[in-house]
């Protein structure tokens, strides 16, 4: 469904837009999509093998909504599961202890405070996306 508005992945890839729009997390998506549980798995796991490899270090990872998402989920399994990621968002996960994660810093968009971006572009709401 790459390259595809919502509109169209239903009518041109009806089968994956049934799986991408299911509640269900263990259904790959036809055509070479993965499930969300092996998006979290893969994340995750790629997450826990950076921290590994510099603990004690300070790292920065770029990456989109879904794997946030599955960070976040990894952090905080028992809160409610986040809705919106805001784009630009800075968001810092700590790692330590072998396996734990904590979250230190969620949504923060403030350095769009500089640009004047805030009220332009989001109407002066953070929370908007």
């Amino acid at each position: 469904m790459q390259g595809l508005v919502y509109q169209e992945a239903s009518k041109l890839r009806p089968e994956a837009y049934k799986a991408f729009s299911s509640n269900r997390t263990d259904v790959d998506i036809p055509g070479g999509g993965e499930s969300l549980d092996k998006l979290y798995d893969r994340c995750t796991s790629a997450l826990q093998r950076i921290g590994d490899k510099h603990q004690g270090e300070r790292v920065v990872v770029v990456t989109h909504g879904g794997v946030i998402r599955s960070l976040y989920e990894r952090a905080r399994p028992s809160a409610r599961k986040v809705e919106k990621i805001l784009n630009t968002s800075v968001n810092v996960f700590r790692l330590f202890d072998g396996d734990k994660w904590t979250i230190q810093v969620w949504g923060d968009v403030s350095h769009l405070d500089q640009t004047g971006f805030l009220q332009s572009g989001f109407g002066g709401d953070r929370t908007s996306g």
